[in-house]
Parts: C-alpha cells; structure tokens; sequence
C-alpha cells in the first residue's frame, strides 16, 4: 500500500486531478500509509492529512471525500484521551469548524460528515456515518441515544428509507439509493455497536445476539474473502497456463514452419545440384562427340 502511494506521489498528472488527488491524501491519512514513526507523530500526520483533505474537498465540492476526511477525524478523537491529545497539539485547526472546543467536536464531525453522505446519496456511506456517530454515543455513555442512531444506520444499510423520509431530511435521491445493496461489512460494523450499546444499557440477551451475529457476519465475510482469493489465484494460474499454451502453440506452429521452409530449401538446393549435375554430363557427350576416333 505505501509502495502504491509513492507512485501515486511521483505521478505528475495526478495534482492536476483534484478528485485523485484528494482521495489519495485521504486514503494516506486514514489507512496511516506513511514512513513508520513513533505513534504520536503518525498520529498527529494522519490528522494533518484528514484535515487538510477536508478543507481542500470542501473547496472542490468533493462531497464523498469531504464526508470520508469528516469521518475519519471522528473516528481519532472518539475517545476522550484521544480527543485531549489532539486539542492540545492540534488546537488551533479544531476551532476552524466554528464551534467550541470540547468533547463534543467529535461529535459535530460525525455528524458533518453524515450530512455530506446525505447530500452525495449513497446509503452505504450513509449507514457508515450513522455508525461512526454511534461509536462516539457508546463511548461517552449515551446508548440508548446509539440505539436510535443504529436503527436509521439498519435502514440505509438495506437501501435507504421510504422517499417520504428523504424529503423530510432534504435528501437528495440518485441512482445509488435504488441500488438497495446490503454491503456486510456496513452490518458488521452496526452489530458490534448493537452489541455494545445493548451491553451498555444492561440488556446482556441481546448484546450478546448482535455479538454473535456479528461474528458470524464476520466468519462468512472472511470465507468470502478467502474464496474470492482463491478466485484470483486460479484466475491468475488460469492466464498463466493460457499464455504457456499460447507460447507452446506459437512454437509449435514455428517449428512446423521452420520445418517446411527447411524442406522447401533443401528441395530446391537438390533441384538445383541435379540440373547442375546434367548440364555437367551434357556437356562430357559434347566433348566426347567432339573427339575423332
């Protein structure tokens, strides 16, 4: 992955893309895809990089990327040390969003960046931003407001709500919210918060379904990936034998031509000898002719 970053680095048309571009610092900042340092200092590189990601995107009306840069922000300061630890080195950037400075911001990225997911459409992000509001509810205590957030994150993760509701919420509809795809990682994600804000509020049965859920989800979703790896090696040996028969056919067919062009030559080069070796033989019975008794 860091190896893909540098070459997106040394790719000179790719600042004149800004969508690329913009996508490629939010994907360093978020996956952490930089030179390994001491964890504050990469830390403190990936907000940088989330943060003038979303600035930028803003600028650009890159809503996708904006909300993904919002979100990711969230999700490094969802906890309070975290959130102590970037209002101390990062304090001056927090209070760029014109909001107080408590631990309350996270919560307001989250929920910018549910408001960016709204605005592009796409119910898988969507749901995405539910759950990332949700992470922060659980972790400051307030599960049953989670639980709410969770049951809007269900609906957009099986295709979105009733067209009614999206009116209600100023949404604006395009073709990715007919698609109605459920994506298992998105129910991954939500079944772990129902697990834990269940746990949260005492109710141990259901915590304990939604975490048995979630690991089931989790064990399908890994044999998919194991399968659909499987896929990829056979496909890859599959083009590789494909192109080994290809290169035995081609030599095939090259010896066979080799072989003809050979036949021809030495056919040729025999024809040629013969008609020498009779022009030779008339000749001695001109001469002998020639000769008087």
């Amino acid at each position: 992955a860091r190896r893909s970053m540098e070459l997106l680095r040394e790719d000179r048309e790719l600042p004149q893309d800004t969508g690329q571009w913009l996508y490629a610092a939010y994907l360093e900042g978020a996956a952490a895809l930089m030179e390994p340092t001491d964890g504050h200092d990469r830390r403190l590189r990936c907000f940088d990089l989330l943060y003038t990601t979303s600035r930028e995107a803003h600028q650009a009306r890159q809503l996708y990327i904006e909300g993904n840069a919002l979100q990711g922000m969230a999700n490094l300061m969802t906890s309070a040390a975290a959130f102590d630890f970037f209002s101390t080195h990062r304090r001056h950037e927090l209070t760029r969003w014109g909001v107080e400075v408590d631990s309350l911001l996270p919560l307001h990225l989250a929920r910018e960046a549910l408001a960016c997911f709204k605005r592009y459409g796409d119910p898988y992000q969507v749901a995405n931003g539910y759950v990332t509001v949700c992470r922060y509810l659980n972790d400051h205590g307030r599960h049953a407001e989670a639980l709410d957030s969770l049951t809007l994150a269900l609906d957009w993760a099986h295709g979105g709500p009733t067209p009614a509701a999206r009116q209600a919420e100023g949404i604006i509809p395009t073709a990715k919210q007919a698609e109605g795809i459920t994506v298992p990682e998105c129910l991954l994600r939500i079944d772990e918060q129902l697990s834990v804000s269940y746990a949260g509020l005492g109710n141990k049965a259901e915590s304990d379904r939604y975490r048995n859920r979630y690991l089931d989800i989790m064990e399908r979703t890994r044999q998919d990936r194991e399968l659909e790896n499987r896929l990829d090696t056979l496909e890859r040996e599959s083009a590789q034998l494909n192109l080994l028969l290809g290169l035995l056919v081609a030599l095939l067919i090259t010896s066979l031509l080799l072989m003809f062009l050979l036949r021809r030559h030495r056919r040729h080069r025999q024809l040629r000898m013969l008609l020498g070796l009779r022009r030779l033989i008339a000749l001695c019975r001109t001469i002998t002719s020639s000769i008087p008794p």
